[in-house]
């Protein structure tokens, strides 16, 4: 009777746990990547752009947000004399995409990543929406370097002599698993 009863509460436990939870490896540890974009083209005025996002170890984050603009790309008018002319569209995305991915690298940790900033920029006279040549604006900055836990670490700085526009980007990763 002590047998068949120590049996059944093995079962029983078989039965609770799932297959191989006892085998289970604890997954990838998981990392707040922040990154803070500091731009300014007047020394006193900064704007500060904060993006925050959550990567697994060894795994690629992405984020991305902007706008799409419609360029018209061809005009042509149909067969028929009292038709308006028609126009055709592409649409051109212009905002922030950022990719980075987070992995050990001895005491410090690796951050790779790409960051490419596209602003529809101002023509004379015009705002650079629904113009039929807008100017797009683009600074693209790839990563690969070493961050320490939890510290503010500036990854990136340019100046930019032809319209004294200053970008610096502060990364600081942080473990939450």
């Amino acid at each position: 009777m002590r047998i068949s009863s120590a049996i059944a509460a093995a079962a029983l436990c078989a039965i609770a746990l799932p297959a191989g939870a006892q085998d289970q490896k604890p997954g990838p540890p998981f990392y707040q990547v922040r990154l803070a974009i500091h731009e300014n083209s007047n020394p006193v005025a900064s704007g500060v752009r904060n993006y925050t996002m959550i990567v697994a170890s060894n795994r690629k984050g992405v984020f991305s947000v902007g706008d799409r603009v419609p360029v018209a790309t061809a005009s042509y008018e149909p067969g028929s004399a009292n038709t308006r002319m028609n126009t055709q569209f592409t649409y051109i995305d212009v905002g922030t995409n950022i990719e980075c991915l987070v992995f050990e690298a001895g005491t410090k940790l690796g951050l790779q990543g790409v960051i490419n900033m596209t602003t529809l920029e101002k023509q004379e006279g015009k705002s650079g929406v629904g113009s039929p040549n807008p100017i797009i604006g683009q600074t693209k900055l790839n990563l690969d370097t070493a961050v320490d836990l939890g510290k503010p670490t500036i990854v990136a700085a340019i100046d930019d002599p032809l319209n004294s526009r200053k970008i610096q980007v502060e990364a600081t990763v942080t473990k939450v698993q």
